[in-house]
């Protein structure tokens, strides 16, 4: 079988590269894109790094031209560093409490075919990897929801949603980290405090408690 190339730097912007590592997000893919980081973070010229689902793009220092730091820095030798690089460094497992007491705990059930304990024991028992924070700061995309429970979006957004809330939807699940607007199905709450402390490549579990610490 053809062994697929690797991934190369494009320039993007006047003072940016980017790169864009698979087609599809996965857990591994997220574990791979924050050794990446982590790495290209160390470089002189690159003064900030941005996790994607599928990419990082770094930024570039001043007087640094994107296409001068492609020939300079292919791929390979990057690559060849994640390769080396210990994966047991690449994010934090976090253990955070929630209280599943959630709006939408009964709306999911119903549509899931499930009790709402078996909504929670499934939730629970899941291990997250937080492949990228958007689209509010600090907002972790976490990946590996039980497939039992993908659900569309809610059909009308909610106005607002409280700090803390715990929510899914489509293949993902997510954390709240500030009252806003959102469409997502909310299971629970935690102490949105949390959200402070991830950063892509970081593990999770969620532990069912009786009360909302």
């Amino acid at each position: 079988m053809k062994r697929k190339p690797r991934p190369e730097w494009l320039a993007f912007g006047d003072r940016a590269v980017r790169l864009v590592l698979a087609d599809k997000p996965s857990m591994s893919v997220s574990r791979q894109l924050a050794a990446l980081a982590q790495i290209v973070n160390q470089h002189p010229d690159v003064l900030d790094v941005a996790i994607g689902f599928l990419e990082v793009v770094a930024y570039l220092a001043e007087g640094c031209d994107p296409a001068e730091f492609i020939a300079r820095n292919p791929s390979q030798g990057f690559f060849c560093d994640i390769e080396r690089y210990d994966q047991n460094a690449t994010g934090a497992h976090h253990r955070i409490p929630v209280l599943y007491n959630g709006e939408d705990l009964a709306f999911v059930a119903a549509a899931s075919r499930l009790s709402q304990a078996e909504v929670i024991e499934r939730h629970s028992s899941a291990r997250y990897t937080v492949a990228m924070l958007g689209f509010q700061p600090h907002f972790p995309y976490l990946l590996g929801l039980d497939s039992g429970l993908s659900l569309p979006r809610r059909a009308e957004p909610r106005k607002s949603v409280k700090a803390g809330a715990v929510a899914i939807a489509q293949d993902q699940a997510g954390i709240y980290p500030c009252d806003t607007p959102g469409g997502w199905h909310i299971l629970g709450y935690c102490d949105p405090a949390c959200c402070l402390l991830l950063k892509p490549g970081d593990t999770i579990e969620f532990l069912v408690s009786s009360t909302l610490l």
